[in-house]
């Protein structure tokens, strides 16, 4: 497995469950793309009921909720907006809102700049007419969580490698 968010995460959890695994990485971990994205974790908390249309939307809530009791990732909830400035564009993300609130998703509908500017004060002056907040969203520092998840799956008796290239892996079974 290699030593991104996702190897990282997975090495942890498999690790947790009992199987043998080996993290290799070439580099040190979290130190190529993984470690280069914004961290933001947007969250709109787990469906009533998971669907395959929907299970995206718990697993973003799963990982939000370990993230955040991760030590070292530096978490911040901090919650996220979907702007509308157009009247088109608010009439279609009203929809996307109520169907949201259907689901029993954790969203909450914001009308009008004023009060828009309050939950983001840089949109002070500018055209937004309404916005889908998200106040389960938030961000961890990338680098930071690769980090953290690669030292949990160690600690769980994941094998972690770093400095070492894989050209061609085997299964064995």
């Amino acid at each position: 497995i290699g030593g991104g968010i996702a190897g990282a995460a997975l090495a942890y959890h498999a690790s947790r469950l009992g199987a043998r695994v080996t993290l290799l990485e070439r580099g040190s971990c979290g130190c190529e793309a993984s470690g280069l994205s914004a961290g933001t974790l947007y969250n709109l908390g787990k469906p009533a009921a998971v669907t395959s249309h929907n299970v995206n939307l718990y697993l973003r809530a799963e990982s939000t909720e370990m993230l955040s009791q991760l030590p070292g990732c530096e978490f911040k909830q901090s919650g996220a907006l979907i702007l509308a400035v157009t009247p088109a564009e608010a009439k279609h993300l009203r929809l996307e809102f109520e169907s949201h609130l259907a689901a029993g998703l954790a969203v909450e509908w914001v009308e009008g700049l004023p009060n828009l500017c309050k939950l983001e004060p840089a949109l002070a002056g500018g055209s937004a007419l309404c916005a889908m907040h998200s106040p389960l969203s938030g961000s961890v520092q990338p680098m930071l969580a690769t980090r953290a998840y690669a030292s949990a799956a160690a600690v769980a008796g994941c094998k972690v490698v770093e400095g070492v290239a894989v050209s061609c892996a085997r299964a064995k079974f």
